[in-house]
């Protein structure tokens, strides 16, 4: 006769249908009593697993069993209980701690010595969760932590009999309530979404009714996260007239009008070096013709001066000789010039 459950926890642990808060009310109305929880679920919140556990440890009269596939926080989340069973067609599945990682951008040296201390931090993070999992595998497996460590890196699927044999439970049962698992397209698709292996099971052909029903549940169901954000970059957005690029997973697309923009100020662009290019030539003619012409001027006679002026009077009057007058006209042009 199938056990009555007064908990049932399936799907994503510390979603509404796993959540801590709904076993502590749970444990507290049968205080005294023994709770039997069934669980099939492939994995979740590492927070949450550890605080039901707990919460199975105080209450200190829970029985779970396994039914269907279970992996990750889902085997975490019974190790406080009393006693756990497994459905001969269930599997079991323990593996090393994962956290989400993303980083996007360009990076200068600074900036990647910063993000190499941050990973640096996650991985010493992640290495002490490893190490608190394997030690409460251990104390239920009554094995070696090392043991446990190398098996949660393995990662690989156990049968009931396997799980049984390593000390995860305590039972095997067979309950007429608990169908075996079936792998369906759906199911191996959310595994390697969720980075866990994908059992050697046959995978079942959907029907024509099933298909439909997936494909209705499709439309509601969250679809691939796509990594926008938006980019300033405050010169080429001053080009475009616009506040910000937007950005879909790193790649920015723009329409053909404000490329033609770009493609215009380039142009500019060009042509204003290229005339640039053109002055400094015709500079550097005219001063190699006024060297020539100074070094004409310091060989000529001296001409006789009738009076003396100081340096202010000097710079703020002409110089009665045309051609020394047009040099110096040149020559301050050039030294503006250069200054820009």
């Amino acid at each position: 006769m199938a056990n009555k459950y007064q908990l049932t926890l399936k799907g994503y642990v510390g979603s509404m249908d796993f959540d801590s808060n709904y076993v502590d009310y749970v444990l507290d109305r049968n205080g005294g009593e023994e709770v039997n929880v069934l669980i099939n679920s492939l994995g979740g919140s590492l927070d949450t697993a550890l605080s039901i556990a707990n919460a199975f440890r105080r209450h200190g009269n829970v029985h779970v069993h396994f039914s269907g596939m279970n992996a990750s926080a889902a085997t975490i989340a019974s190790l406080g209980a009393k006693r756990i069973t497994m459905d001969s067609c269930a599997m079991y599945l323990v593996h090393k701690c994962s956290t989400a990682f993303f980083q996007f951008g360009q990076l200068n040296a600074d900036e990647l010595d910063d993000l190499k201390k941050n990973v640096s931090k996650t991985i010493d993070d992640l290495n002490k969760m490893d190490a608190v999992v394997a030690q409460m595998y251990a104390n239920k497996c009554k094995k070696d932590k090392t043991a446990l460590l190398n098996l949660m890196k393995i990662g690989g699927w156990l049968t009931a009999e396997e799980a049984l044999d390593w000390g995860f439970v305590d039972q095997i049962t067979d309950v007429p309530a608990d169908k075996a698992p079936v792998l369906d397209s759906a199911l191996v698709h959310a595994l390697a979404n969720a980075g866990i292996p994908v059992p050697n099971l046959p995978v079942a052909r959907d029907n024509a009714f099933d298909k439909l029903i997936k494909s209705l549940a499709s439309l509601f169901a969250p679809q691939k996260q796509i990594n926008k954000m938006d980019l300033h970059y405050n010169n080429i957005c001053k080009l475009l007239s616009c506040e910000h690029l937007a950005a879909t997973d790193g790649i920015i697309s723009l329409p053909t009008a404000q490329l033609d923009v770009l493609e215009q100020k380039f142009a500019d662009l060009l042509q204003e070096t290229e005339n640039y290019k053109s002055q400094q030539t015709a500079l550097k003619t005219q001063l190699a013709e006024k060297d020539k012409l100074i070094e004409s001027l310091q060989n000529a006679p001296a001409a006789n001066s009738s009076q003396v002026q100081n340096a202010t009077q000097a710079a703020d009057t002409e110089p009665d000789n045309p051609a020394l007058a047009e040099f110096s006209a040149v020559f301050r042009r050039a030294q503006k010039l250069f200054n820009q």
